[in-house]
């Protein structure tokens, strides 16, 4: 969880460094501004917690083998004109959300036998819902050192 944590923090670090144009203005990966990347990152947290009652019933998330292309459009799409501080505010809460459900996970849990495994032949587990791994770091922190690496700071 400590981890968890910590890639947050990397990326409201990063965010207090930027002006708000620089966040809803600025294209930096593809078509999307900084803003659009927290949009990105606070559906996957509320997908993410989906997907851990999912684990627990032995069901496959939708995007085990399939790619998450459509869906991150789809989902950045949906929150293109919310202002900023409605996209700050929904990653904020899913992420509170999130953290909470995690802590609420027992060990019997984490330790769940799915059955199921990833493209990659990899089980399916509590544990492996949170192992992604971007540009080095957890999701969010990933994000932030791109973030980071593009504003050069």
């Amino acid at each position: 969880m400590r981890f968890f944590r910590e890639d947050h923090r990397k990326l409201k670090q990063t965010l207090a460094k930027l002006t708000e144009s620089q966040i809803v203005n600025e294209i930096i990966m593809g078509d999307w501004s900084v803003k659009d990347v927290i949009a990105h990152i606070s559906a996957w947290n509320l997908e993410i917690m989906r997907s851990i009652d999912e684990v627990l019933q032995r069901k496959a998330p939708w995007y085990l083998n399939k790619g998450e292309t459509a869906f991150n459009i789809a989902e950045v799409e949906k929150r293109r004109d919310w202002s900023l501080q409605e996209v700050l505010d929904e990653w904020e809460s899913s992420f509170d959300s999130l953290t909470h459900r995690i802590e609420e996970i027992t060990a019997e849990e984490w330790n769940i036998d799915t059955g199921l495994s990833w493209a990659d032949g990899s089980a399916v587990t509590m544990a492996s819902l949170f192992g992604y791994r971007y540009r080095g770091e957890g999701h969010e922190g990933g994000h932030a050192l791109q973030i980071r690496e593009y504003y050069n700071l």
